[in-house]
């Protein structure tokens, strides 16, 4: 792989992860030239990774406008909530037999720290959210389901920025993700299957109703 080739992919993960981190809110316009003077580059390259990014979904470009974040209907999030449970039940099924004691302790150890937050906020939700289906579809071992999710996980991971908002939706994630973790201390991939689908179907419930 080139240079200029990796260059302008570790610079799209820079942008990626600022959008993502809520730096740069759907619909806003990501500008080139903070990226350009953070990362000390020219904005050729930066250009080049915010090509990257428009393949992903992440965001559109707009001749003579500018970058922005990319806005999603309620249909498309209906819809992105879908894939990620389609590809994710799988995912889970094999993590329930596969995931190691350390992983696992990793995951109530995050899950715990999020509880204790009194009143969480949307940004604090969504990163949280983010770690936690992460693990788990890395202990599936399963190098084609990672890869799957991995090429929808920026459009899934940003329309939790709709999502996330929606009232009661993350008191109810914390309470299905609780489940999901006793399936999986419990090795059990029947009931993780099925902890993880009323998680999914919940989430396009609440924000059907609320969205």
């Amino acid at each position: 792989m080139g240079i200029h080739v990796l260059l302008r992919t570790e610079i799209a993960k820079t942008i990626r992860l600022a959008i993502l981190d809520g730096e740069y809110l759907p619909g806003q316009r990501v500008p080139v030239e903070p990226f350009c003077r953070k990362l000390e580059v020219s904005p050729t390259p930066v250009q080049d990774a915010m090509v990257i990014l428009e393949q992903e979904g992440l965001v559109t470009i707009k001749p003579r406008s500018g970058v922005y974040v990319r806005t999603f209907t309620p249909e498309e999030i209906v819809d992105l909530l879908l894939v990620e449970g389609a590809i994710e039940t799988l995912a889970i099924a094999k993590a329930a037999k596969r995931i190691h004691k350390r992983e696992l302790v990793n995951l109530e150890a995050l899950h715990h720290q999020f509880e204790q937050i009194a009143e969480p906020s949307a940004k604090e939700f969504r990163s949280y959210d983010r770690k936690f289906h992460s693990a788990i579809i890395k202990s599936s071992r399963s190098a084609i389901l990672v890869e799957l999710l991995a090429k929808q996980l920026s459009q899934i991971y940003l329309s939790r920025f709709y999502t996330a908002t929606v009232p009661g939706r993350i008191a109810h994630s914390l309470k299905e993700h609780g489940a999901i973790l006793e399936s999986l201390r419990r090795h059990d991939p029947d009931q993780a299957l099925a902890s993880l689908q009323h998680h999914i179907e919940r989430a396009v419930e609440d924000f059907c109703q609320n969205g």
